[in-house]
Order: structure tokens, then sequence, then C-alpha cells
């Protein structure tokens, strides 16, 4: 014996030959439906903060060769409450010295920081300079390293501190000359 059922809902046009969709299905259905549009609104938020937050190095361009103190240039974009730091070291050493003393201001998408790189004994090294993102927090941690080598004349590299995860850090690399 063959069942037919044919069902009239104001969610579903005339199914016939099919059993109607139950009050649970229905809801499995909305749910289901409801979590894949959070897991898809999600990662595209996820997706979006990552473009929000962008570094860039523009001068000098790695391999090139350059003075004691140079101006480094280049592009950011961040939500506020961050900020953009310089630091450089000569290539092979672990720690860094901080740059510009002080966070780069970032006017029009654009930034620039005066580094010194290293000492007359540094010709002819190779020099890492990074701009990374950094929070708050960190900000000032790098400010009080300011005053206190200022205060002191002891100006210690440090370990490159936490950037913000989702800024990646710019580098370039660069010969010191004369």
């Amino acid at each position: 014996m063959v069942r037919r059922c044919v069902q009239e809902d104001s969610d579903l046009s005339i199914v016939e030959g099919k059993d109607p969709m139950t009050p649970i299905t229905k809801l499995n259905s909305v749910l289901r439906s409801v979590a894949i549009a959070f897991l898809v609104g999600t990662s595209m938020s996820h997706l979006l903060a990552q473009e929000k937050c962008s570094v860039e190095i523009l001068t000098p361009l790695s391999g090139v060769t350059v003075q004691e103190n140079t101006q480094v240039k280049g592009t950011a974009s961040f939500s506020p409450g961050r900020f953009l730091w310089v630091f450089a070291h000569r290539k092979g050493l672990a720690l860094w010295w901080p740059q510009g003393a002080g966070s780069a201001v970032v006017t029009s998408g654009r930034w620039e920081v005066m580094a010194t790189l290293g000492q007359d004994r540094d010709v002819g090294r190779e020099f890492e300079i990074v701009a990374a993102v950094v929070d708050a927090s960190t900000n000032q941690d790098l400010l009080a390293w300011f005053k206190r080598a200022e205060e002191s004349g002891n100006n210690q590299g440090i370990n490159l501190p936490s950037t913000v995860g989702e800024c990646r850090i710019a580098a370039t690399t660069v010969m010191k000359t004369r």
C-alpha cells in the first residue's frame, strides 16, 4: 500500500510524497542555519580585523646601504589604542633598540622615524629595522625605557616586545656605511 501525504504550511509549499516536516526538524534546520551564519560572520569579522591592521616599511629598502642616522618611512593602519614603534639592531644580536624616542606619529596612513644604527665600529655591518604595533601597556613600558635611558645615560637594548597579534611586523635589512 502506498501512502500519500499532502501538507500545506505557511513556511512550505505543498509537499507531496514526503512526510511533513515536524516542528523539531524545523527547529534543527533553523538552528543549523543560525550556527552556520554565526561561524561565517565570526570568520569574516576576524578577517576584517586583520585587514584593519597593516604596517609596511617603504624606505629604506632591504639590501641598501645607509648612514648611521637614517630616516625610516612607511605606511600603517591600525585601531585606536595601538601604537607603532620602530626598533633596530645589528643583525645577529638578540637585543633591540627602540627608535624615535616615542611611538611613530601616523598621519593619513604615513609615518617616519629617525633611526640611529649602532656606533662607528658597526660600519659595514647589517642592521635589521622593524616596525611593530603594540598595545597601550607596552607603549608605556617603552616610554619608561626612554626616560630611564635619558636619565641614566644607559641605553641597553631590550627584547623585542610583544606586539598586537593581528598586526604583522614589517622588516627591512640594511648595511651601515659612514
